[in-house]
């Protein structure tokens, strides 16, 4: 690989794990070279309500993530799983439960589902987009509003839901809330609504 083959390369990866990082996964080990894995991440428990939810397209516990830049064919999905399981079978304390494919490009449904019949989840183009929305809004809304929840409504949809207390000279209260919904691979445009009661 070239010089800056290896530099493209690795910025890349540098923004993947901020970009983790900023979703709430807790970094264990980059560039493993004994089994060629990019990265090593865990999503910790939840401490209070007012924290970002694992992304809802994830597995949980401890997951390796691949960032490629090359076209996305089966072979890189099979060699991704097959790595996995290397690794799982040299460390059977502390098995990775999933992969996760980090690509720069949209993921067809076909190959979204054959990439889950392996045990990797793809996150391309549209839904990398959509946590990244998710997570500006969530700290915008902290750093404007306060408390901000993140409530999963199912296993492809979850919202934000920011409340301010009611003032002391009324009983009105004050709600923001914003919808995050990946259909049919693509994102669906962001609802958002406030209002009082």
């Amino acid at each position: 690989m070239g010089e800056r083959a290896r530099s493209i390369g690795s910025e890349a990866e540098t923004k993947a794990w901020k970009f983790l990082q900023s979703l709430g996964y807790r970094i264990e080990e980059t560039n493993n070279e004994q089994y060629d894995i990019d990265c090593l991440a865990v999503f910790p428990s939840k401490t209070t309500s007012y924290e970002l939810i694992k992304p809802r397209y994830a597995p949980d516990g401890l997951t390796a993530f691949e960032v490629t830049e090359e076209s996305l064919r089966r072979k890189k999905v099979t060699d991704f799983r097959d790595k996995i399981g290397r690794y799982n079978a040299e460390n059977p304390q502390e098995k990775i439960t999933g992969g996760i494919l980090l690509i720069d490009q949209n993921i067809s449904p076909r190959m979204i589902e054959y990439m889950r019949n392996e045990g990797i989840w793809g996150w391309g183009r549209s839904r990398q987009r959509l946590y990244k929305e998710k997570w500006g809004t969530f700290h915008a809304w902290e750093e404007k509003l306060g408390v901000v929840s993140e409530i999963a409504l199912d296993d492809t949809c979850s919202y934000l839901r920011c409340s301010t207390p009611p003032p002391t000279s009324f009983d009105k209260l004050l709600y923001f809330y914003n919808l995050f919904v990946l259909a049919n691979y693509q994102p669906l445009p962001l609802y958002s609504q406030h209002g009082i009661f």
